[in-house]
């Protein structure tokens, strides 16, 4: 199976949505994540990673990027450099009571269109106003909040119902295979 848009300019069509496919503790896990993704035939165009900084304080002292390069400078920084490396786009922001939060992939793109793709609840937080304009539909924009509170990283697909959930049942499968 491969989901793709035409070109990583591209938004997602009406008929494609952003969902949650798995939160990780570690940028590792999620670039594991990936790399079994992208193995599978899914493209890296629609794959997306919403990660918080470091727990232990010490946070990204920056980032740079120029054409098909990001470079991330700090103590997290050669993790969030090797998952630069699968997906394109990078964006660091500020969210009050999380930190400062990664944004790797076609999420970045979308992020910086004129249109937002959707509008935010009243009274939603600045995180949650983010989310909503890079396509998280208001709903899983409360989710995805709180998996970041809890968890490092989280992991987003752009495609249809049946395609994030074959991203979800196989790491599932590859997580239970490797567990026995």
């Amino acid at each position: 199976m491969q989901a793709t848009l035409t070109s990583p300019n591209e938004s997602p069509p009406n008929t494609r949505r952003l969902g949650i496919v798995a939160v990780f503790e570690s940028p590792d896990r999620a670039e594991a994540a990936v790399t079994a993704l992208q193995a599978a035939g899914f493209d890296p165009g629609n794959l997306s990673i919403i990660a918080k900084d470091a727990h232990s304080g010490e946070h990204l002292l920056g980032y740079a990027t120029a054409g098909d390069r990001t470079r991330f400078w700090g103590r997290s920084g050669p993790s969030w450099d090797r998952l630069a490396r699968h997906l394109r786009g990078a964006a660091v922001v500020f969210a009050p009571f999380i930190g400062y939060v990664v944004m790797l992939g076609s999420v970045v793109q979308w992020l910086i269109d004129d249109e937002p793709r959707h509008g935010s609840a009243e009274g939603a937080t600045r995180l949650w106003r983010l989310l909503a304009r890079v396509g998280v539909p208001s709903h899983d924009g409360v989710a995805l909040e709180s998996a970041l509170r809890e968890f490092d990283a989280v992991l987003l697909v752009a495609g249809t119902p049946a395609e994030i959930d074959e991203a979800r049942n196989l790491l599932r499968t590859a997580a239970r295979r490797k567990a026995e």
